[in-house]
């Protein structure tokens, strides 16, 4: 994996004051909370991306081409302006470089580009960073809850494996037990680590960053994202296409780990009190209310999942199987998840 990972306290003040020219794609918070009065060298422009809807990034690459002509653009911010940043190195063959102000996803990690279509996740295009600008003091400046989300961009992969067991011994898909044991590793070990992740000082900074690389190495080797990609990213997946508003990625997928272990019965690989202890000692959201979501929603997610899948032509596992709900009620689940 390239080393373009730098570690510090005010580096990224350093690295954007050492810039010539350069279009900051950020986000208030946290940009005018942080950097705004301790720039020397100022942006060309600075953009505040709202989404990342494809005809909206189009729009708005159009709208500030007429500054393109710079050495860098920047990314600095949550997923939105990781994302966004990256598009517009894409689009206009610029030098890229990330400062994630949250490490609430993989998204200040990989290379292709998170856009919504019809408000579907889809990936397009490559952009590689030049730079991965990890400032201490930035994220920690952060709300906690943020920066745990991003544990459960490596935590999918207890769901995941179990979905993997399933396809493999259910709908005949190939298994790697090498990559297998690696994913498998890779989650415990950052279970392991949940002191220094509630703390979210900078060792446990390092460690979340060091598990998402791991991870993302993990599924390169593998080719897909299938060790770390499961049935709680497809539920994730559905639910936003049922409903329009926006939930914090890492939180709506840590109440999908828990549910989908819950179903996988004996082809989980880990137990969902084990996950939900995790949360719990970390202080990571997983609760309808704390994620904003209704109990409606989740049940008609959970009513139009299997169908969703299939549609989606997505990697099989426990939404394929037929007699999900045979032995326990949507509505048993939903009484489960209230009573957390």
């Amino acid at each position: 994996m390239r080393n373009n990972l730098y570690y510090g306290s005010k580096n990224a003040i350093a690295t954007l004051n050492s810039l010539d020219s350069f279009i900051l794609v950020t986000q208030n918070p946290p940009f005018d909370n942080i950097f705004q009065k301790k720039l020397t060298q100022h942006p060309i422009q600075i953009i505040y991306p709202t989404n990342v809807d494809i005809h909206y990034l189009k729009e708005m690459s159009q709208k500030v081409s007429r500054n393109k002509d710079v050495d860098y653009v920047v990314g600095f911010g949550g997923g939105v302006a990781i994302d966004t940043a990256k598009f517009f190195s894409w689009k206009w063959k610029k030098p890229l470089i990330q400062i994630p102000s949250i490490i609430s996803t993989d998204a200040f990690l990989t290379h292709e580009i998170g856009i919504r279509v019809d408000n579907k996740v889809q990936y397009i295009g490559k952009a590689v960073p030049e730079q991965i600008i990890i400032d201490f003091d930035v994220i920690k400046s952060a709300p906690k809850v943020l920066n745990y989300a991003g544990t459960c961009d490596v935590l999918s992969i207890c769901t995941a494996l179990g979905d993997w067991k399933i396809a493999y011994e259910e709908f005949g898909d190939k298994i790697d037990k090498k990559i297998y044991s690696k994913a498998r590793n890779c989650a415990q070990n950052l279970l392991n680590d949940a002191p220094v992740i509630r703390e979210m000082q900078e060792e446990g900074i390092r460690k979340l960053v060091g598990y998402l690389q791991e991870e993302m190495q993990i599924c390169t080797e593998w080719g897909n994202a299938r060790p770390e990609e499961g049935g709680e990213h497809h539920l994730a997946y559905c639910i936003e296409e049922l409903s329009p508003k926006r939930y914090l990625h890492g939180a709506l997928v840590a109440l999908n780990i828990l549910t989908v272990l819950r179903l996988q019965g004996d082809y989980a690989e880990f137990s969902y009190t084990e996950l939900k202890d995790f949360f719990d000692f970390i202080g990571h959201s997983y609760k309808f209310e704390q994620i904003g979501i209704t109990e409606e929603l989740y049940r008609r997610a959970l009513h139009e999942i299997h169908f969703y899948v299939q549609k989606e032509t997505l990697e099989k596992g426990i939404w394929f199987k037929k007699d999900l709900f045979s032995n326990i009620s949507i509505s048993d689940v939903i009484n489960w998840i209230l009573g957390f």
